[in-house]
């Protein structure tokens, strides 16, 4: 019986580092986002300069959340929900490496542009794409739901 409960505690030690690591990957895409727009709202080159030097630690997180579920998934060998929490860290971590290569892609745009007059009001409510209840955005909030509740429980942040 002792062996058992390890292996459990070994797992739930496992989750929870890729809990903290999708966590702090969805900060940095977060404040990658906001800063695209920033940048493209007030045509700031040092800023959209800044969430393209970022672009590498987004993906080494990326790579280290991968790692972290690969060797997990060889050593604890979980099925049924424990598989589905590792397997749903491993698309979050995609999915928010995917945010921020949009994010990069805004801020590349940005440079682009030769013209220095307002941004057209149509891209105004890009604003509020990075803009949360209470401080937190859609990004960090769904990235923060999934990664500690089953599939199914994230719903709640498509509502908002």
């Amino acid at each position: 019986m002792p062996m058992i409960d390890h292996t459990v505690r070994a797992f739930d030690t496992d989750l929870q580092q890729l809990v903290r690591k999708i966590g702090t990957m969805g900060s940095l895409v977060e404040r990658q986002a906001r800063d695209a727009i920033d940048a493209l709202l007030k045509h700031d080159a040092a800023l959209a300069k800044s969430v393209m030097r970022s672009r590498d630690s987004v993906d080494a997180m990326q790579r280290e959340i991968e790692d972290v579920v690969i060797v997990t998934m060889a050593r604890r060998q979980p099925m049924a929900i424990d598989l589905r929490h590792l397997v749903g860290a491993f698309r979050i971590a995609k999915d928010l490496e995917h945010i921020g290569d949009h994010a990069e892609e805004i801020a590349k745009e940005m440079l682009r542009m030769t013209f220095v007059s307002q941004i057209p009001e149509a891209m105004l409510p890009l604003k509020h794409m990075t803009d949360g209840p209470r401080d937190r955005s859609a990004v960090q909030g769904a990235a923060q739901l999934r990664a500690r509740q089953p599939s199914g429980s994230s719903r709640g942040v498509a509502q908002r």
